[in-house]
């Protein structure tokens, strides 16, 4: 055991421009993540499709534009992340030079994980100021309405 743990960092395992393929478990365990991801992928397009296309479905999830909207986003990053990961495990399943050493794994991780990062970031900051929009709302409706001259 403490010998596939030490060969965990190696740069030899990292940086191996004709990498060996990954044990059994931890292959599957990346092609069960890949593809999870597009099964997400699925999922959010058909929750955009009925949102747009059914009344009563969008109004029962409560699937209004903006949520549409993050929902197309989430969609294509299920998308790419599958599809991008797929292909890195199939180059090291296939033992390609370059395309699969299993450094670009981490690339794909700490990338993808930035494009996460991005976007929740960016929906926190839009619900907060969609609050702070609706208190505003909520304030200005008893003021006193300007004049047109």
């Amino acid at each position: 055991m403490w010998n596939a743990l030490i060969s965990l960092v190696r740069p030899s395992l990292w940086f191996n421009p004709y990498p060996v393929p990954f044990l059994p478990y931890t292959s599957l365990a990346i092609l069960v993540l890949m593809c999870g991801l597009l099964v997400l992928w699925v999922l959010c397009t058909i929750l955009i499709y009925l949102g747009r296309h059914s009344k009563t479905f969008a109004t029962r999830w409560g699937l209004d534009k903006e949520t549409r909207r993050l929902l197309d986003r989430w969609g294509w990053y299920f998308l790419w992340a599958g599809i991008v990961g797929l292909f890195l495990r199939w180059c090291t399943e296939a033992r390609v030079p370059l395309f699969g050493m299993h450094f670009l794994l981490i690339l794909w991780f700490l990338g993808f994980g930035w494009w996460m990062f991005v976007m929740i970031r960016e929906q926190i900051r839009s619900r907060a100021s969609r609050v702070d929009e609706r208190k505003r709302q909520a304030y200005e409706r008893w003021l006193p309405k300007a004049k047109k001259s």
